[in-house]
């Protein structure tokens, strides 16, 4: 077994992966990808990404349900994002109203838990 950094012109080998659903998102100049190989197989893999990630989405329970709050707050938020450069944006939802909301708008909802991992250094 090898671990290595693999090269952006590789990264669709990943595309079976659990990693392979973010790549679509990340800046690759601020990616870094180790795998693990046994020969010409890939057997593990874990990135360091940065990923453009909105987050905080909230709406007073008093405005839930109707449109303006969101609508301003999508609105803007479309704007900001191209300003940024991005075209895709990761974000979150702690709330089922919010989640509606963003897969009404074309979000994909990712197959995975969030953490925050300490790291030791």
């Amino acid at each position: 077994m090898m671990v290595r950094p693999l090269p952006v012109g590789e990264w669709d080998r990943l595309a079976h992966t659990d990693l392979g659903q973010s790549l679509a998102f990340v800046l690759p100049e601020k990616t870094e990808i180790l795998v693990v190989e046994e020969g010409d197989e890939i057997i593990g893999c874990w990135a360091v990404l940065a990923i453009p990630h909105a987050e905080g989405l909230w709406i007073h329970p008093r405005y839930r349900g109707k449109t303006s709050v969101a609508r301003k707050l999508w609105t803007a938020m479309q704007a900001t994002i191209a300003r940024m450069g991005f075209t895709r944006v990761q974000t979150g939802a702690c709330d089922p109203l919010i989640a509606a909301l963003l897969e009404r708008h074309g979000a994909t909802k990712l197959a995975m838990d969030s953490y925050i991992l300490p790291v030791k250094g």
